[in-house]
């Protein structure tokens, strides 16, 4: 019982806070006045005359398909550097210092290079963000494979299956709530990287479209944009938590039925 009332108010909670940072932004607009902090209600004519002309849809377009290359190349090689490191010692000695020292370099100061590397348009958004996003999602696939439990494989090898199912049948399972961690990490700095690299250098994408419309000093079109990356990362972030909880809720029914 307790715990259902708990339940019931976390969600009642988690349901009021969008309302009342709505009602907190409509009382510091009155405060602030319109030209400084545009209410609610003026972001969304921005939003809906985007919508309805089109350009929204077109900048949108733009940084999710430079957001979605990006971010499968991060998980391509994140993934296969961070098994591969996390199976074998030695290289992930020798490699794992340089590593975490690159993840801890500001990254934005790094964006002149791959200016200069890919040149203006696609390419050099598409490299920014992989940059970005690489990194967490090798991190945490090599440490999840490395603290994996040794008598694991040795089972498995004495049961003689081969590389491949060891892989399959022993390492994934055993490691995938660390992996979807990962590549949820991986995608929001992935679409960070690629918002700046818009920012920086681009005449399309969301990126775009916030720096002009900071040159212009057009807060609500500044205040639409943002609405839409939040509701971009918002559904990102809760598509993974939702892959996560079932996951986690399989291993759990698995190991009950043991």
């Amino acid at each position: 019982m307790l715990s259902m009332n708990r339940r019931w108010i976390i969600r009642s909670g988690r349901i009021s806070v969008p309302f009342l940072l709505l009602g907190l932004w409509q009382i510091f607009s009155w405060i602030a006045g319109e030209f400084v902090l545009p209410s609610p209600e003026q972001m969304v004519q921005v939003l809906w005359t985007g919508i309805k002309q089109g350009w929204l849809w077109e900048h949108l377009k733009v940084s999710l398909l430079e957001t979605f290359l990006a971010f499968v190349l991060a998980t391509w090689v994140g993934l296969g550097v961070g098994f591969f490191l996390g199976l074998h010692s030695f290289p992930r000695e020798v490699l794992e210092p340089m590593i975490l020292s690159t993840y801890a370099i500001p990254k934005v100061t790094l964006y002149p290079i791959f200016l200069f590397l890919f040149k203006l348009g696609l390419s050099s958004k598409v490299a920014f963000g992989w940059f970005h996003g690489v990194f967490p999602i090798l991190i945490l696939t090599q440490n999840a494979v490395k603290t994996l439990p040794l008598v694991f494989l040795k089972v498995g090898r004495s049961l003689r299956l081969s590389s491949f199912q060891i892989f399959k049948e022993i390492v994934l399972p055993a490691v995938l709530p660390s992996l979807i961690a990962g590549l949820r990490l991986g995608f929001n700095l992935t679409f960070l990287g690629v918002i700046l690299g818009e920012m920086f250098a681009s005449k399309q994408g969301l990126g775009f479209l916030l720096t002009a419309g900071s040159e212009a000093f057009d807060m609500p079109k500044i205040l639409a944009v943002l609405l839409v990356l939040t509701g971009v990362a918002i559904v990102a972030n809760a598509s993974f938590y939702i892959l996560e909880k079932q996951v986690k809720g399989e291993r759990r029914k698995a190991e009950g039925k043991k």
